[in-house]
């Protein structure tokens, strides 16, 4: 009799302890995880070691990649900053959102990201290497609790972001870091600065000479004069091309030192991170050298994206995707939060998780003022509107990958197709937009130092 009773009592305590971790792991699984977007400006993608690079220029990015979703063809929305950022933030394509040129205005009618995350009572912090953001972007501060800008100093910018995830790790946090050194003039810090100096990549005998700006673009068949200025006049290539890899190397130092505050602070297993960036960075390609804007060649449009978070496993996905459009429905989605009506970007979990196709096949890529381009998995037609004439240009990108033989005359099908979809596209934005040029004299400073404005 007494055995039994012990049984009976061995067996509640079971039965409750089962329920018990049943409602406590129902209650885990509603726990919503921090997430930290880093978007590393003028990053290419074929610089980094896990895309193949031959230098050893990431390895604490690479060791996310290797644990999260890398993409291999995640496609920009544009070539340079403005309308890049805005689209991250709205989910919306560049005419929608407006944010084209710097002086530009987000559309108050269109929902951020920071606004719908601040609204579901996360905490939104921007950290950002760029002096020029909030002054140059107007409306992008929108939904941010916290707002930081430094003028690209890698260091400060982490050491921000540490001290606010240190004060912050009690409650949900949305952590956007923007980091600037890999954007020209190329800002690593010591000893990177001299890390690919003069290794085996590294030809001694190289010069160009230093070029004024041609045409609103910089660096044409030289090096751009407001860089040369700046690094004592060297007239090598690849010195700057070393100083880059330099800055990405010094960045990826940073990258790891937040993973390692995550995994002290016993929070990295219910963290997003989200590793990409604005656009890439032209290192020669086309005659055109150390920045970016002018052009929509693969070199500008072909970004990383790394998704790292403890429920999904490693995989690589080959298929194209629209980056920027699709960064915050796929937070939204993994979330649990449904994204703002204004968002037309795509969630990519269901792609990640093996159970639909993604179902966009075609990727749009607006410069914003005088190039668009249509782009498949293996096809590109890039369009230019120049005052006195348009222009379009034909690539196949599985056999012409660097985009030097133009087919708009021998494939003439599969130019009148594209074309189709790229007018289509054309039709529902406008064909140029101008700066309302809403910049104050030091922010013009700053943009100039930057390359941005001549």
């Amino acid at each position: 009799m007494r055995i039994n009773k012990r049984y009976k009592l061995i067996l509640f305590i079971l039965v409750f302890l089962s329920i018990g971790s049943f409602f406590f792991l129902k209650i885990q699984a509603f726990v919503r995880p921090n997430i930290i977007l880093i978007t590393v400006d003028a990053l290419r993608s074929d610089h980094l070691s896990c895309y193949g690079y031959k230098r050893n220029t990431s390895p604490n990015i690479d060791r996310i990649g290797q644990e999260g979703i890398l993409f291999t063809q995640a496609i920009s929305a544009s070539s340079h900053t403005p309308p890049s950022i805005g689209t991250i933030l709205t989910s919306n394509f560049p005419y929608v959102h407006s944010l084209v040129l710097w002086g530009d205005s987000i559309r108050k009618d269109i929902t951020t990201i920071a606004e719908l995350l601040k609204s579901e009572g996360f905490l939104t912090i921007f950290i950002g290497g760029n002096q020029n953001f909030s002054k140059g972007l107007h409306g992008i501060n929108r939904g941010f609790d916290i707002f930081f800008e430094e003028e690209s100093k890698v260091n400060l910018i982490t050491n921000k972001a540490l001290e606010l995830i240190n004060k912050s790790k009690n409650r949900p946090f949305f952590l956007w870091i923007h980091y600037m050194d890999a954007h020209s003039p190329y800002l690593p810090i010591p000893p990177y600065d001299r890390l690919f100096i003069n290794d085996e990549f590294y030809d001694t005998k190289k010069s160009l000479p230093i070029v004024e700006n041609f045409s609103d673009c910089y660096g044409y068949n030289g090096i751009p004069v407001f860089i040369a200025t700046k690094k004592n006049g060297i007239d090598n290539p690849d010195y700057y091309v070393s100083q880059y890899d330099g800055a990405i190397r010094t960045i990826d130092t940073y990258i790891g030192m937040l993973i390692n505050r995550l995994k002290m602070l016993k929070i990295y297993n219910r963290t997003l991170i989200i590793i990409s960036a604005d656009h890439g960075e032209m290192l020669g390609e086309h005659g055109y050298f150390f920045h970016h804007g002018c052009f929509l060649y693969e070199e500008l449009i072909r970004i990383p994206l790394i998704i790292n978070f403890p429920n999904l496993t490693h995989k690589i996905i080959n298929t194209q995707i629209n980056a920027h459009l699709d960064i915050a429905p796929t937070i939204l989605d993994i979330l649990k939060i449904r994204k703002a009506k204004t968002m037309i970007g795509s969630s990519l979990l269901p792609l990640i998780l093996g159970k639909n196709r993604y179902p966009h096949k075609y990727v749009f890529v607006d410069e914003g003022v005088t190039k668009k381009c249509v782009r498949t998995d293996e096809w590109k037609l890039i369009y230019t509107n120049r005052s006195d004439k348009e222009e379009y240009e034909l690539y196949n990108l599985k056999g012409d990958p660097q985009e030097l033989n133009n087919l708009v005359s021998a494939e003439k099908e599969k130019f009148g197709f594209l074309k189709q979809k790229l007018d289509d596209y054309k039709q529902v934005g406008p064909q140029n937009k101008k700066s309302k040029a809403s910049l104050d004299e030091a922010t013009q400073e700053r943009l100039r130092s930057l390359g941005y404005l001549q």
